[in-house]
């Protein structure tokens, strides 16, 4: 099985954010042991370090750790022209979920794995949330 992380699932592992932790430890660890794929996109990685470095002002040793770690584990999809135009093209009512999107698509994932699996209501493929992900596992 291969799974998709949104970005807001990255953080939430990265943050170790009380609420959220858990499930994203869950499936990060499964992927750790090489009992699933995981991936996340080009995207994710750039927008975590600035939400977790930057807004959130974690010490920058402390993420690089965690990337550290956490690049042995997941696989980073790339975002690429196509993801751009087809996201703008198909009018998403986020912009940046739509690229999400279409780069799982280019993955070829079995789900799309987020909290908000509302804002992938235009989604095609299957979405599901974090608790969902870990009830499969």
């Amino acid at each position: 099985m291969k799974l998709f992380l949104d970005t807001n699932v990255l953080i939430d592992f990265i943050l170790e954010r009380p609420l959220f932790y858990q499930p994203a430890a869950m499936i990060v660890s499964y992927a750790a042991e090489r009992k699933i794929e995981v991936c996340v996109s080009a995207l994710s990685v750039v927008t975590a370090n600035f939400i977790c470095v930057e807004r959130c002002k974690m010490p920058l040793d402390v993420y690089r750790r965690k990337m550290d770690f956490l690049r042995n584990v997941i696989e980073i999809s790339s975002i690429d022209s196509s993801d751009i135009y087809n996201s703008y093209d198909s009018n998403w009512k986020d912009f940046e979920d739509g690229v999400q999107y279409f780069s799982a698509i280019r993955a070829e994932v079995d789900y799309l794995v987020t909290r908000n699996v509302k804002d992938f209501e235009e989604s095609d493929t299957k979405v599901i949330s974090t608790d969902q992900a870990c009830e499969l596992l």
